[in-house]
C-alpha cells in the first residue's frame, strides 16, 4: 500500500491553469449540464449534477469552492445570485473575472470570509481532493448561515463501472489528486460529522464508461479529455452511464445538506 503524497508530491499535479474543466470541455459541459441536470436533478438548475439548489432564493450570497474555469459559478450569476469563485490557480481567477464572477485565490480548506458570509455553497468534486475532508466540510459550515444550503458532488466509488474498470475509472480515480474517495454512507457520515443536518446523498449520472473504455485500451485520460475526437467517443457510453444511475450505482454522488 502507497503512501498518501504529501503537498510537494501533488505539486506537478497541479500546474499553473490546472482546471479539470477547461476552455475546450467547458463547451461540452454546459450541453451535458443541461442533460444531466433534467435526467438527475428533475430539470432544477445544475451544474453538471450539483443542484444549485438555492436558485430559489435568489438575490444571496453564494459561493463556488474549487471553481475552475467557473460554470457553476456562472450559472448562479445567470440565476440572480452575487458569486465568489475561490481557486487556487490564477489563470482560473483571471477567466472568472473576465466573467463578472469575483474571483479569490485561496485554500478551499482554510477560507478567507467571515462566519456565516453565505447562503449557499457548491463544491463540484473538490472534497476528494482534501487530505481531511470532515475539516474541510465544518469549515465550509462556518461561512454559511444559519440554514444555508450546501450541495456537492464526488465520484462514487461503489458506482458500476468503477468495479468493471477499477484502474482505468475515467476521470474519477484521477491519482494522485483524488486523496479520499465516498460511497454513499462515507459521505453522509462525513457531512454528519461537518455539522450538517437534513444531509441527502444519491447517486448521479456521468459520462464514464465510454471514457474507461478508451484508457483500458492504453489512451491516457488527459488525452482523453483535450481531444474533441476522443471526447465525443466517450458520449458512446452514455446509455450504460445513464442505466447505472437507474439501479442507484451512478458513477457520482450528490449530496444537499443544511448549516
Amino acid at each position: 500500500m502507497g503512501a498518501v503524497p504529501t503537498p510537494a508530491d501533488l505539486r506537478s499535479a497541479y500546474p499553473e491553469g490546472y482546471s479539470e474543466y477547461n476552455k475546450h470541455l467547458s463547451r461540452r459541459l454546459r450541453v451535458l449540464s443541461k442533460l444531466l441536470g433534467l435526467v438527475g436533478n428533475g430539470g432544477g438548475p445544475s451544474f453538471f449534477n450539483t443542484p444549485l439548489v438555492a436558485a430559489r432564493r435568489a438575490n444571496q450570497r453564494a459561493l463556488d469552492v474549487g471553481a475552475g474555469s467557473g460554470i457553476a459559478a456562472s450559472g448562479l450569476v445567470e440565476i440572480g445570485w452575487t458569486t465568489t469563485a475561490v481557486d487556487f490557480s490564477l489563470g482560473s481567477l483571471i477567466a472568472l473575472g473576465r466573467k463578472g464572477t469575483r474571483g479569490v485565490r485561496a485554500d478551499a480548506s482554510k477560507l478567507p470570509f467571515a462566519d456565516s458570509s453565505f447562503a449557499f455553497l457548491v463544491a463540484n468534486n473538490v472534497l476528494e481532493h482534501m487530505y481531511r475532508p470532515v475539516a474541510c466540510l465544518r469549515e465550509w459550515r462556518r461561512v454559511l448561515s444559519p440554514g444555508g444550503q450546501i450541495a456537492i458532488c464526488v465520484p462514487n466509488f461503489d458506482a458500476l463501472d468503477r468495479g468493471w474498470f477499477d484502474a482505468n475509472w475515467h476521470s474519477l480515480l484521477s491519482v494522485p489528486r483524488h486523496l479520499v474517495h465516498f460511497n454513499r454512507p462515507a459521505l453522509n457520515l462525513a457531512l454528519e460529522l461537518g455539522g450538517f443536518s437534513g444531509v441527502q446523498v444519491r447517486s448521479a449520472p456521468y459520462p464514464s464508461v465510454g471514457g474507461s473504455v478508451l484508457q483500458a485500451m492504453g489512451i491516457p485520460g488527459r488525452r482523453i479529455r483535450a481531444s474533441a475526437v476522443l471526447g465525443s467517443a466517450v458520449s458512446l457510453g452514455t446509455p450504460v452511464d445513464f442505466l447505472s444511475f437507474a439501479m442507484g450505482r451512478g458513477a457520482n454522488l450528490v449530496a444537499t445538506a443544511l448549516a
